[in-house]
């Protein structure tokens, strides 16, 4: 499998939540990836990529990915998720599921999954000041290989 931007775009739509019936989150709202801070292992820079995370139902959050590859192609990512650990369905990515498991109020652990296998994996960070968000992660191309990287957000 490719490393391209739906990949990218899937894996950097994760990232956990508390609740959502209580006060908004640092990590809600729209972030923009930050080509320049980001390590891409190697693959070309999408011209754009957008995620947005409202609060959704039962204390998840629903979250939308959508990117502009080098080339121009568009793609779009959207999830509904609990910071649980259990697997939810994800439409419009290489993967099919993801699951999220919260480390605490600025940290959180997932992975996304196709046919049980994992695809990607990593650990998502939020700064203390709400402007930053890290994810730091492992795609698999399900051929034995593994890219590393570091994607940075600004808050919009």
């Amino acid at each position: 499998m490719k490393l391209g931007p739906i990949a990218m775009a899937t894996a950097l739509c994760v990232w956990a939540t508390e609740a959502a019936a209580q006060a908004p989150k640092p990590w809600m709202g729209t972030w923009k990836l930050d080509v320049a801070r980001s390590r891409l292992g190697g693959t070309p820079a999408p011209r754009s990529l957008l995620v947005t995370n409202t609060p959704g139902k039962d204390g998840g959050y629903d979250c939308v990915t959508e990117a502009v590859d080098a080339e121009g192609k568009t793609s779009r990512t959207e999830y509904y998720v609990r910071a649980d650990g259990k697997e939810y369905p994800m439409k419009g990515g290489p993967a099919t599921h993801i699951w999220v498991r919260r480390i605490d109020d600025h940290d959180n652990q997932w992975a996304t999954l196709r046919e049980g296998k994992v695809v990607a994996q990593g650990k998502t960070s939020y700064s203390k000041d709400g402007r930053t968000r890290t994810l730091t992660f492992t795609f698999f191309d399900g051929k034995g290989g593994e890219t590393e990287l570091v994607q940075v957000f600004d808050r919009k």
